[in-house]
């Protein structure tokens, strides 16, 4: 038999789904960070290499050289998300931008999108696993 108590005592609410909005914020907020800065970083990688001669061409595994400037102006970011999923995406619309990144059968790759996002990943999780730990 259940016992009522009046006047004292404490009560338990479930605010699960208050903490998981605030932790979904939290970690689409930490990936849009992300993103933005790997984009940076592969637009700083793509301009790197721009000194004399301009316009001369990069060596295999390097990063592409600045020959008009157009690969650089062209990488962007987009944050999206697929159901729950949040999605933060980095790269450009120019075809000859995924043959630098990964090569062809005629060229070795000249990498620049993966680099950055490699040079990023350590700081990217730590934000996101940080963002769990924000909430109270």
């Amino acid at each position: 038999m259940a016992k009522r108590i009046n006047g004292s005592g404490f009560s338990i609410t479930d605010r699960t789904a208050e903490f998981m909005a605030v932790a979904e914020t939290a970690v689409e907020e930490a990936i849009t960070r992300g993103t933005i800065r790997v984009q940076a970083e592969a637009v700083r990688l793509v301009g790197q290499f721009s000194g004399p001669p301009l316009g001369s061409p990069s060596a295999p595994g390097e990063p592409p050289h600045v020959r008009t400037g157009t690969l650089r102006r062209s990488i962007g970011f987009e944050t999206f998300r697929i159901g729950r999923m949040f999605v933060g995406r980095v790269g450009t619309n120019l075809k000859y931008g995924r043959w630098l990144e990964e090569g062809t059968s005629r060229m070795a790759p000249r990498p620049y999108l993966r680099p950055a996002l490699d040079s990023q990943r350590n700081r990217i999780v730590e934000e996101i696993e940080a963002a769990g730990g924000d909430m109270e």
